[in-house]
């Protein structure tokens, strides 16, 4: 894939993250993946990966129900 892309799920059976991890994710959440094409320096793109997060958790917080919470 190339240029700026969201992949969403409701499971993943194949996760993988650093140093080829592996996990799966159950159904009945939400997963997502992003993919940025950025002028960012690779030293700052952990950083964006925090505001991101943040982000989108007080985003979803915002729309959630009351005894619904946003975990990220």
């Amino acid at each position: 894939m190339s240029g700026n892309f969201v992949v969403v799920a409701t499971n993943q059976t194949s996760g993988r993250g650093r140093a080829g991890r592996t996990w799966q994710s159950l159904m009945g959440n939400l997963f997502c993946s992003f993919g940025l094409t950025s002028s960012v320096s690779t030293i700052r793109l952990s950083e964006l990966s925090f505001v991101i997060a943040v982000a989108l958790q007080a985003a979803m917080t915002t729309v959630l129900r009351r005894g619904i919470e946003a975990k990220i």
